[in-house]
């Protein structure tokens, strides 16, 4: 089984020594329903990742993956290094 994008984005953070990801998961609920908000930060970094989902491991995943195209944005990485960015929420592989 591949690793999740948070593993992957840790290594690479350590790889590089940008520091830990940190992540903030907060639930909301609206009647039945219930969301959660997810940030990610790293220290010293002024970008927050954002993640959203009915469940916290999805939120998470998306915080991290936010982060890790705000990463590639800011050539800080290049894609390649990410490759879990590749695999789309429904975990199919997008083009």
């Amino acid at each position: 089984m591949a690793e999740d994008i948070k593993t992957t984005l840790y290594a690479l953070l350590g790889k590089k020594k940008l520091g830990c990801p940190t992540y903030d998961c907060k639930e909301e609920r609206r009647g039945k329903i219930t969301r959660f908000k997810c940030e990610l930060r790293v220290p010293n970094m002024n970008y927050v990742g954002l993640g959203c989902s009915t469940n916290k491991k999805n939120a998470m995943s998306n915080a991290a993956r936010d982060f890790g195209m705000f990463m590639i944005r800011e050539h800080l990485c290049v894609a390649s290094e990410l490759p879990n960015l590749l695999v789309s929420f429904c975990g199919c592989k997008t083009a």
